[in-house]
């Protein structure tokens, strides 16, 4: 009997590997879902980018799949209904285009076109277009109570998508972590921009991104009101852990912004920074554990200060350079911030500004709360100016 059994399990293990190698052509003039719903779990579905689908509902990708060389469409005015949900482990999707309709659905019935509710994914190598919400988002989902670990987003390009092309979210208590983005471009999202990582996410690396007439590249973010910022419910929403490295824009209103509360955001790196024509380089707020080196800024907007951090603890900002730049205002602003240390900060002669760093102190503070070393401020009109404000 306990033969029989093994015999049994070999031979379904088998029929399973057979069917997990099998290729299957999509074909356009037949449903895109019912094509994913009836392919065997394991199978590459191949379709061609000469024929697009249009789609009438989402496309539920709720077994492990591999589906690649495929352009899909929502239909005009379909609203509340995103192109396609991933909602298992283990799917991964390659080379493909999704076009939006947000110029047909009203601002209550928009909708990301890529969501993706489990771990394990890869998606690379793809594209867009028209999103009247998100490119991508990735979030967990209350009703499956399953946090989301583990995924790797490649090569994307987003084309006048309304809000993030990328946007990595916890919700729900459910935590999302060790998500790994790498090449992300991003061209006119006036609402926001290229990557946001927001709500309690945790271990985020994202690298190499673009972005340009945007609201910003990258964002940092949570949801909670600041009276609300010392509940236990808010804690869960502080992103710990997240690495920016090599992200670079342009005619941006900010290059990275932090639009969050004081519930305790940290341990957060930026490296290799490059922003041209951008009202704000840099704005960090309620930020603790923070590092910046090697920020590049060129001709700046009207902005001022070009970066700026308030209320933040324990931040690095080292090896910048500030170029071609006729503002006059200030390159260099903390408020309220305590262990600052800006080094290796450098002022090309080719600028003009009023100050290199300006300080603001609350007097209930005693000492200075920043180290300086190694900066080059000569072309600024003052060096570096420390000022107590009144509480």
């Amino acid at each position: 009997m306990f033969s029989l059994r093994k015999a049994i399990a070999v031979v379904i293990a088998l029929c399973i590997a057979i069917a997990g190698g099998q290729v299957i052509r999509l074909d356009c003039n037949r449903d895109f879902q019912t094509q994913v719903r009836n392919a065997p779990e394991g199978a590459e579905l191949v379709g061609s980018m000469d024929c697009t689908f249009t789609l009438s509902q989402e496309v539920q990708i709720g077994k492990p799949l591999r589906i690649r060389n495929f352009r899909a469409q929502l239909r005009p005015g379909l609203g509340n209904t995103a192109a396609m949900i991933i909602s298992s482990r283990g799917v991964q999707l390659f080379d493909f285009e999704l076009i939006g309709n947000k110029d047909t659905v009203s601002f209550e019935d928009r909708e990301s076109l890529l969501r993706v509710n489990a771990g394990g994914f890869s998606i690379i190598n793809g594209t867009f277009v028209n999103s009247s919400r998100d490119g991508i988002t990735v979030v967990p989902v209350g009703s499956t109570r399953t946090p989301i670990t583990g995924g790797s987003i490649r090569n994307i390009y987003g084309y006048g998508v309304e809000r993030d092309v990328v946007a990595v979210n916890s919700r729900h208590g459910l935590l999302t972590s060790r998500i790994y983005i790498n090449g992300v471009e991003g061209y006119d999202s006036a609402q926001k921009g290229a990557v946001e990582v927001a709500d309690g996410c945790q271990w985020i690396f994202v690298q190499n991104v673009y972005c340009e007439r945007c609201f910003y590249a990258v964002s940092i973010q949570d949801h909670i009101r600041r009276e609300r910022a010392g509940d236990a419910e808010s804690q869960i929403q502080a992103n710990h852990h997240i690495r920016f490295y090599n992200i670079r824009g342009r005619d941006l209103r900010y290059g990275v912004i932090s639009e969050t509360s004081p519930i305790g955001h940290s341990d957060i790196t930026y490296t290799r920074l490059e922003f041209s024509d951008c009202r704000q380089a840099v704005y960090l707020r309620y930020m603790n554990d923070v590092s910046m080196r090697f920020l590049q800024v060129e001709q700046p907007k009207t902005g001022s200060p070009i970066v700026l951090a308030e209320e933040c603890n324990r931040v690095r900002l080292s090896n910048a350079v500030f170029r071609n730049s006729r503002h006059r205002g200030i390159a260099i602003a903390t408020n309220d911030c305590t262990e600052l240390y800006v080094g290796s900060v450098v002022l090309e002669s080719d600028t003009q500004f009023w100050a290199g760093l300006r300080v603001e102190v609350p007097p209930s503070l005693t000492g200075v709360p920043v180290t300086t070393a190694y900066n080059r401020f000569e072309a600024a009109r003052n060096g570096v100016i420390i000022r107590r404000f009144r509480g």
